[in-house]
């Protein structure tokens, strides 16, 4: 090699290794690459020859990766003690960690779902957290624990470059080709987008996507994902979001669900039953096919169904297919999941996933998806089974103020009794098509929102027999409550002549709850800047910088000596106290508090009609005005909040949603209540939250901690709890 050419080529080297590829391909890749590079007007490298490289397979094709060298660091990290841990607050605010400690367990552990996608980004992140800690230590940290002494030694020979497995460069002017000279690196620039696309079909086979949809008429519609084709007319109007996807040489196998939202005549009682395929999607190019059934109604203008594409069964995108006024089909995106999907022992996949809407009247709509098969239930008798848990729930808050009945208290017992007729009401629609025990058996659920202020009370769902009116307290309630085994074996877990709260699915299920996320939610302010994500990356906590605040009506629990606030500090080192909405959104910039809790009260704005608002000393917050500076500060990955005010999730309109505000505007979990709770309780509640947080016990899913906090307060006689839910992935860790 020229002498003159050994800097630019080492140069495309390192960029080719902080694309996570292994030492051989990057050296073969390296002038490939240069010549192509979309960094700017640099000369092109000559054609020179590529080196064939000798030395021990394992290393060469497996730890000379990037995301192996981050999975070394990561172990290492882990055997320091976390009080020696201290990055620069520099150092912290670059990587949007909380610290040192989470980058190793990320690291360690996670190190597949990230993405190396260039030199300036994630890759020198592992050379600046090695430079830190190896001062701070005043020694190096260890390397990798396998021993390599055996293998032989690196040997360089020349030979031409090979002509197989390297891609061409892309055709000058598509939209993968390389950029002018001068202009802004594209950070994909390695794969093009794939977007879902669909042909309509008739049953001959012949396409009909570009001619308007007959009356009543049969077809086929097939369905793939890739990049846009010519001659495809129905092409989603926004690109399938791959970035969680695990990295995978094979590609990923996808289940598309295909969901009617329209009758085929006015006088059915729904709309056609759903319909679930599988394709597989390569790593790059076009998926496989798959085929539905469609058939509009006599009126094909408004034929309406969602499409719903799926990862582990759980929701990465959902998509309206419709007709527009002359009966053409159209594929809009309607919301975008970032589920954490890398494999991982923590990461399960979701035996149910829900995806719930309301329709065109208000009704409550609900598609089941499990592993095999799907539903979709459309009936206005869910609407009345939720209004009833509602008032129940509200009743038995009321009941609390200031108090904490008994466990067995007669009226929490007629309560739980009551809650219980309804939710083995609406599980046994559910039933109809998917039969009893798959449902019983699930221990991890989804639950996706399609559309903003749709609800469905999952939580309620209760999987014993029906409790008879006189039905009374299991006497092996409390005990199941703490291990979830005595219910197995309890000889009244089948009877209904007793009612058990460990029958309750918020009581028995891990529950992931995510809000709609339509492209419009995705942007932040008026200014149109990209909302910050919040995709799991680690552990949440221990918490550093509390943020308090409370509503007129709740200020007796800010009492400085035995109020909240005081509890709060007896776990977290800095604790703030709110004074109005601006001092908060001043102090979440200045400090970026890891944990939130809110006493609010809700309330709509006397001088704006259905504007909802959130008031905390007197200071009231429209619920246009949760944007992400009352939300998140400069840190990453934003705080834990605790919203427990009057109804702040259950908001029908008027009202709307605070709580998925509150994790739209940048929070990764936000906790809030189904039903109106007393500031006694809220208070109660919170304080015992950060009782279990034990900052010393090993990280656990979030999900399983809340359920854990659930079952426990319950027992103690706290019924607000069964109101509790949560936004938020779910293999986020606390």
């Amino acid at each position: 090699m020229p002498r003159e050419e050994w800097g630019p080529w080492f140069q495309a080297l390192v960029r080719e290794l902080a694309h996570d590829r292994p030492l051989p391909a990057a050296l073969f890749s390296a002038a490939l690459a240069e010549n192509r590079r979309w960094e700017g007007p640099d000369r092109p490298l000559a054609n020179l020859p590529a080196p064939i490289v000798v030395g021990d397979a394992d290393f060469l094709l497996n730890t000379s990766r990037i995301s192996m060298a981050a999975q070394v660091l990561g172990h290492a990290l882990n055997e320091i003690p976390p009080d020696l841990l201290r990055p620069t607050p520099e150092l912290s605010a670059q990587l949007g960690f909380n610290g040192l400690g989470t980058v190793g367990d990320a690291f360690a552990r996670r190190v597949e779902g990230f993405t190396f996608r260039n030199e300036e980004g994630d890759a020198t992140a592992l050379v600046r957290i090695r430079r830190e800690v190896e001062q701070q230590q005043g020694a190096p940290i260890p390397g990798p624990v396998r021993n390599f002494s055996h293998a032989p030694p690196v040997e360089f020979a020349e030979t031409s470059p090979p002509d197989e497995g390297l891609a061409p460069a892309p055709p000058p002017g598509s939209e993968d080709a390389p950029a002018a000279a001068g202009a802004e690196p594209h950070e994909d620039a390695a794969l093009p987008k794939r977007h879902v696309q669909a042909k309509l079909l008739q049953h001959d086979g012949h396409d009909v996507s570009d001619q308007p949809m007959a009356p009543a008429q049969a077809y086929r519609l097939r369905l793939h994902i890739g990049s846009r084709s010519q001659g495809v007319r129905i092409v989603a109007s926004a690109a399938l979001d791959e970035s969680e996807l695990p990295q995978s040489e094979d590609g990923h196998p996808l289940a598309i669900a295909y969901i009617p939202l329209s009758r085929l005549d006015e006088d059915d009682a729904g709309p056609p039953a759903p319909q679930r395929a599988e394709l597989k999607l390569p790593a790059s190019g076009d998926s496989t096919p798959v085929e539905f059934a469609l058939q509009p109604g006599r009126d094909p203008t408004r034929f309406r169904a969602r499409i719903v594409v799926m990862f582990a069964n759980r929701v990465l995108q959902t998509l309206l297919l419709d007709a527009n006024a002359t009966g053409l089909l159209q594929l809009q995106e309607e919301n975008a999941y970032q589920p954490t999907l890398a494999p991982d022992p923590k990461t399960r996949p979701a035996q149910i996933a829900f995806v719930i809407n309301d329709d065109l009247q208000g009704r409550p709509g609900l598609a089941t998806l499990t592993l095999d098969s799907s539903s979709f239930l459309d009936s206005g008798s869910l609407a009345a089974e939720i209004a009833a848990i509602s008032v129940m729930m509200e009743e038995a808050n009321r009941d609390a103020m200031g108090t904490t009945p008994a466990f067995d208290d007669e009226d929490a017992v007629r309560r739980l009794r009551g809650l219980a007729m309804h939710g083995s009401a609406l599980l046994a629609e559910v039933q109809r098509a998917h039969g009893v025990a798959p449902l019983a058996a699930s221990t991890h659920v989804q639950l996706v929102e399609a559309v903003a202020e749709a609800f469905f009370p999952i939580e309620f769902l209760y999987d014993g027999e029906p409790p008879l009116p006189d039905a009374t307290l299991c006497p092996n309630a409390r005990a199941a409550l703490d291990d979830p085994a005595v219910h197995a074996g309890c000889p009244h877990a089948a009877s209904e002549n007793h009612v058990c709260p460990a029958q309750f699915w918020g009581l028995r299920k891990c529950i992931e709850r995510l809000p709609a996320r339509p492209p419009a939610a995705r942007q932040a302010d008026a200014g149109g800047a990209p909302l910050p994500e919040s995709a799991p990356a680690g552990r949440l906590g221990p918490f550093q910088r509390a943020r308090v605040a409370a509503s007129k009506i709740a200020r007796a629990q800010m009492d400085a000596q035995t109020g909240l606030p005081a509890r709060v500090r007896a776990s977290v080192p800095q604790v703030t106290v709110a004074t109005d909405w601006k001092d908060w959104r001043r102090q979440v910039s200045a400090v970026s508090p890891d944990l939130m809790i809110l006493l609010p009260h809700s309330l709509i704005l006397a001088d704006v009609p259905n504007m909802a608002a959130l008031e905390i000393s007197l200071s009231e917050l429209p619920s246009s005005s949760i944007r992400t500076s009352y939300v998140r500060g400069t840190l990453a990955p934003g705080p834990v909040v605790l919203l427990l005010g009057c109804s702040t999730a259950l908001t029908k309109a008027p009202f709307l949603n605070f709580v998925r505000q509150f994790q739209q505007a940048g929070a990764p979990v936000v906790v809030g209540t189904l039903a109106i709770i007393h500031g006694t309780q809220a208070a109660a509640i919170a304080a015992r939250f950060l009782d279990m947080m034990d900052a010393n016990a090993a990280p656990r899913r979030f999900d399983e901690v809340l359920l854990d906090f659930k079952r426990r307060l319950l027992g103690e006689g706290h019924q607000g709890v069964l109101s509790l839910i949560s936004y938020g992935h779910a293999s986020w860790e606390i």
